[in-house]
C-alpha cells in the first residue's frame, strides 16, 4: 500500500514542475520576440533618424512622403516607426509643410514622383531625407 504522502506530493510535484515548464516557454518567446530580427531593423531606424530629429524644432509639424509602389505594411510601419521616433515633433502624411520627411522602403530603386516638386535639405541615407516643403 502507498503511503499517503506520496498520493498527495506526487502530483503537487508533477503540477509544480508542468507549471514551471510551461513559464519558462512562455518567457522564452517573448525573449526571443523582443530581442529578435525585428527589434534589430527597429533600432537600427531609430538611430537613423536621430541627426533628423536633431535639425527639427520641437514644435514642428512635418510632413511625410514614402515610395510610390511597395508594401503596405513597411509604409505603415515605417511611418508610425518615424512618429514615435521624432516625438514630440509631429509628423503626418502630405506635403503640404515647412518641412517634409521622405521615408523609402525600396532605397535601391526609390519612385520618389511625390518628392519631385520639395527642395532636397539633407539625405540622411538609406531612405531617408528631408525636404523643404511647399508651404513655408
Amino acid at each position: 500500500m502507498k503511503s499517503p504522502k506520496l498520493r498527495i506530493y506526487l502530483p503537487l510535484a508533477i503540477l509544480v514542475l508542468f507549471g514551471l515548464y510551461t513559464n519558462l516557454r512562455i518567457v522564452n518567446k517573448e525573449v526571443d520576440r523582443l530581442h529578435g530580427p525585428g527589434r534589430f531593423e527597429e533600432a537600427v531606424y531609430d538611430a537613423r533618424l536621430a541627426p533628423l530629429k536633431a535639425m527639427l524644432p520641437a514644435d514642428a509639424i512635418v510632413g511625410y512622403v514614402t515610395d510610390e509602389e511597395g508594401d503596405v505594411r513597411h509604409k505603415v510601419k515605417y511611418f508610425y516607426l518615424t512618429q514615435y521616433d521624432l516625438c514630440p515633433v509631429l509628423v503626418v502624411r502630405g506635403k503640404n509643410y515647412p518641412y517634409v520627411i521622405g521615408g523609402y522602403y525600396d532605397i535601391d530603386n526609390p519612385r520618389r514622383t511625390d518628392a519631385a516638386d520639395l527642395l532636397s535639405v539633407r539625405d540622411f541615407g538609406a531612405g531617408i531625407e528631408l525636404y523643404r516643403g511647399g508651404r513655408q
